[in-house]
């Protein structure tokens, strides 16, 4: 009797008596193996396949900040489409250091629906030599056709503040949303 227990064990789905070397059970098909195929399989495929997307999305957001002219795809010049019709500058003192601050307004005089702005900002000594500049990229606004946007360049100062007499804000690029719709 011994030797008949042996040969045999309990399928893992119908409780039935089968075969001990039974790698699916020949009443109801379960695979008999510590790891369940049926499940193991697709879910390695899922973690696979979201694995590819992260690193898909990963690889664009590398592209976007390591391009060589600084912009993100499908961005392009403009020539007056976009302009500056307000900003200041600010100075501060906080734990990251010395910070100025060049905040403004920009505006659509075309028919075309903007995102993706770049704002340059470019800071000048009293004597109106250029010291210092900031782009920024402002990837999640829109800027709609004869609209206005807000805009804030950061820029942590590599000179003493009171080096930073003047400024001047002007839109670098921007991405037409025609031409990557959503």
């Amino acid at each position: 009797m011994a030797r008949e227990e042996q040969s045999t064990k309990q399928c893992r789905m119908c409780f039935r008596e089968i075969d001990r070397r039974a790698r699916a059970c020949p009443y109801c098909g379960n695979w008999q193996g510590r790891v369940q195929l049926a499940v193991f399989v697709p879910v390695l495929l899922l973690g696979f396949g979201l694995g590819l997307v992260a690193y898909g999305e990963w690889l664009e957001w590398l592209g976007r900040r390591l391009r060589p002219d600084g912009r993100a795809a499908g961005a392009v010049a403009y020539h007056g489409q976009i302009s500056v019709t307000q900003s200041e500058m600010f100075k501060a003192t906080s734990a990251d250091g010395d910070i100025v601050f060049v905040v403004g307004k920009l505006r659509n005089e075309s028919d075309v629906e903007w995102e993706q702005v770049g704002v340059e900002a470019e800071f000048f000594d009293p004597q109106g030599r250029l010291i210092d500049v900031e782009a920024e990229d402002h990837y999640l606004e829109h800027l709609i056709p004869h609209g206005e946007m807000a805009f804030k360049v950061r820029v942590v100062a590599d000179r003493p503040l009171e080096e930073y007499a003047d400024h001047k804000a002007c839109v670098d690029y921007a991405k037409d949303i025609r031409r990557n719709p959503w």
